[in-house]
């Protein structure tokens, strides 16, 4: 229990830094409110801060770290550099994926410092410095990092994977890759709202689509239904809700960050690459994408084991909520501009299908009647 509350704190200092940092967005009130209230009801994020695992206090310090770096592009001062580096060290020693924060803050920082003017150059180059040698002085020494780059060579080490029946092939179709990484399954997923029983095939057809599967679990906290076990009818209608109306925030997600795209090339067109750089636009989008490329890695990794889709969770994008929120908002304002009423109506729909979600698993727990 002790761990279920600490966890949750951690939840609960992660929604404050985002709707601090939510304040500094240029959009309407009623779009900022709309974001934070989603996100806050996010059937990953509910469902991961109501558990004692490491991964809530990664996405914490993941979001921290991102958030002092996003001070820091702006300005190369100390403090918020050492914070970034302090945070980024959290992470790592709380999931190896706070190693993929650090990489992309270093990026971020080696970046901004090729396109620094001469008078910034040795800031940045101080804080470059700080944030790298910080976090490798540090953490590649502590273990269990410390015994699996001896032994392995590379920290990302999924004990897991050492369980026999886990290490069996599953023979593939050669259209495997498509069916994986470009396909969107959503009639599918509004038809079983939930992953089958693992034993009983045939499979939905979203089982091994990787962007069904994170957007499944990503909306309904009841989509791994082999866990929780609940035949009713209504808690499948109740998914199909909450799976329609992520539709919205779905697509302010992609126009967010269509928007920032066409900024960039604009601006790379008409003035250079390294002016788009100097920009503070990018740095969403890079994280975004660099867990999005660490995601797919991990699939191909493990694309012929049987419990492939396992590994498709929403959870691993938490750690770059921040520029998620980001990218949200930006969106979502664009929509909000054009079709007020629509998107307000909506949006306040999928919060309250959330809500019921939300709802109803604690009561069936205080019940007994879910696993």
């Amino acid at each position: 229990m002790w761990g279920n509350l600490l966890n949750f704190l951690a939840g609960t200092v992660l929604l404050v830094a985002v709707y601090v940092y939510s304040r500094r967005l240029r959009s309407s009130s009623a779009v900022r409110i709309l974001s934070i209230a989603f996100l806050s009801f996010n059937a990953a994020v509910v469902g991961i801060f109501s558990q004692a695992t490491n991964d809530g206090f990664c996405i914490l310090f993941s979001s921290l770290a991102i958030l002092c770096l996003d001070r820091c592009l702006s300005e190369a001062t100390l403090r918020p550099v050492i914070g970034a580096t302090l945070f980024a060290i959290l992470a790592a020693l709380s999931k190896a994926t706070g190693w993929i924060i650090f990489a992309v803050g270093a990026a971020s920082l080696l970046l901004k410092l090729a396109a620094a003017s001469a008078d910034q150059r040795r800031a940045y180059t101080t804080a470059a410095a700080v944030f790298i040698l910080g976090f490798l002085l540090v953490v590649p020494w502590v273990d269990p990092y410390r015994h699996n780059i001896a032994e392995r060579h590379t920290p990302f080490v999924n004990d897991e994977f050492e369980v026999p029946m886990l290490q069996v092939e599953v023979p593939r179709g050669d259209d495997w890759l498509p069916q994986i990484f470009f396909t969107f399954r959503i009639i599918e997923l509004l038809r079983v709202p939930f992953d089958d029983d693992f034993g009983k095939p045939p499979y939905p057809l979203h089982r091994e689509s990787l962007w069904s599967q994170v957007y499944g679990r990503a909306l309904f906290l009841r989509f791994d239904n082999a866990i929780w076990n609940n035949p009713s009818p209504l808690l499948a209608w109740l998914g199909r809700w909450c799976l329609l109306f992520g539709l919205l925030p779905l697509s302010a997600l992609l126009i967010g960050a269509a928007k920032l795209l066409r900024s960039l090339w604009s601006t790379a067109a008409a003035r250079g690459l390294l002016s788009s750089v100097r920009t503070n636009d990018w740095p969403p989008l890079f994280y975004l994408g660099v867990m999005v490329s660490a995601m797919v890695v991990l699939i191909v990794n493990y694309h012929r084991q049987w419990m492939l889709f396992t590994w498709m969770k929403a959870i691993y994008f938490l750690p770059v909520i921040v520029p998620i929120l980001r990218l949200l908002v930006e969106g979502l304002e664009w929509l909000w501009q054009r079709w007020p009423r629509l998107v307000t109506a909506w949006m306040a729909a999928a919060i309250l299908a959330s809500i019921i979600d939300v709802g109803w698993l604690i009561h069936d727990l205080v019940a007994g009647t879910s696993s």
